[in-house]
């Protein structure tokens, strides 16, 4: 079976149910009839898009990056305070978080699709995002603020 049917399985897959973990995932592309590596399942899941969520319960559940709502950041407790400050660099964005936060706020961002940015990457307590060209500071603190009022007094043009 070729890619496209391996990526259509994975996203029904996903979207039938709640898969929390890439061991389950594989399992159920197994009963489904594919042989993939874990290697391979996770570059798909890159490529696909697919995020994993932090449930209510404390569980996590892979998604659709497009199946999650875009306000999901309220969702996380205190996110607001979780969010300690925001820095320009040339074409980078810096974001400093709580410990533990970056990756699940960086997600959060990254759903909202905010024109002045390209994509982000996360550690532990720091996001860099990736200022597309052309768009000024004042404009991306602008469209941060109108998508995370949270962030309130900590952008730091």
């Amino acid at each position: 079976m070729n890619k496209q049917h391996r990526h259509d399985a994975i996203v029904r897959i996903i979207r039938s149910g709640k898969i929390n973990s890439q061991q389950m995932l594989l399992a159920e592309m197994a009963r489904a009839g594919f042989s993939l590596t874990q290697a391979t399942l996770s570059r798909d899941l890159k490529s696909l898009g697919v995020a994993r969520q932090a449930l209510g319960d404390g569980t996590y559940t892979y998604s659709m990056a497009e199946d999650i709502p875009v306000r999901a950041v309220k969702k996380i407790p205190l996110a607001g305070n979780a969010f300690l400050q925001v820095e320009f660099s040339s074409n980078i964005a810096v974001v400093k978080t709580l410990p533990g936060f970056a990756p699940a706020l960086a997600s959060t961002i990254d759903g909202l699709r905010l024109d002045g940015f390209i994509g982000s990457v996360a550690g532990d307590d720091t996001i860099f995002l990736i200022i597309r060209e052309g768009m000024s500071r004042s404009q991306l603190r602008t469209e941060l603020l109108e998508k995370l009022p949270e962030l309130g007094l900590k952008i730091h043009l």
